[in-house]
Order: C-alpha cells, then sequence, then structure tokens
C-alpha cells in the first residue's frame, strides 16, 4: 500500500511536468519586408503580429523582425500613413524563421 501511495504522486508529477514542458513550443520567428506597389519601401509602418499588445514598425528600408511570434496560423496587420492597411494571416511552425514580403497599396 505505501508503495502505491508514492508512484500515484510520482506518476502525476511526471504527467504534470511533462504537459507543462510540452505545451511550451519555441515561438516561430518572422522577418519581413513591406513594400509599396512600386517596389519601394515603407518606412514607419505599424505592424502587429498575432494580437500582440505593442506592435512594431518598419524601419527605413521597410524590414520588420518578430522574435517571438506565434505559432499557427497567425494575423499580420500593417499601417502607414498614405496606405491601405494590410491584413494577412500567415502559417508560421515553431521555432522556426519565416521570411515575408508584403505589399502595400497607396492610397489617393
Amino acid at each position: 500500500m505505501h508503495l502505491f501511495r508514492a508512484i500515484v504522486p510520482a506518476s502525476f508529477l511526471l504527467a504534470f511536468v511533462s504537459a507543462w514542458t510540452g505545451a511550451r513550443a519555441p515561438p516561430a520567428r518572422l522577418s519581413g519586408q513591406l513594400l509599396a506597389g512600386d517596389g519601394s519601401p515603407v518606412a514607419g509602418a505599424e505592424i502587429q503580429v498575432g494580437g500582440s499588445l505593442l506592435p512594431g514598425r518598419s524601419d527605413f528600408a521597410g524590414r520588420f523582425l518578430a522574435d517571438a511570434a506565434p505559432v499557427g496560423q497567425v494575423r499580420v496587420q500593417a499601417r502607414a500613413l498614405g496606405f491601405s492597411p494590410l491584413d494577412t494571416t500567415l502559417a508560421l511552425q515553431a521555432g522556426e524563421t519565416h521570411s515575408v514580403t508584403l505589399r502595400m497599396a497607396r492610397t489617393v
């Protein structure tokens, strides 16, 4: 009976630790570039990846980076003055770096 009491808590702990560590898959990494229809970079655009609380910004060459992007079907949104908002979904896999080029349409 004493052996059973020791095995049950130990097996429960092992299952709990396995589930906890298994649920923590590494995030994806998303690097990209925002371009206008004519191929020029869209600098200073606000970029939101996967509903993050703090949006990022594209640099002078239109490049952006999300080091810890969520995994799965991820919504990517971009906004910049003079351009229509961009809203797309990308499939990101755990532990992989994904590179994308996104095009934004100028507004008249």
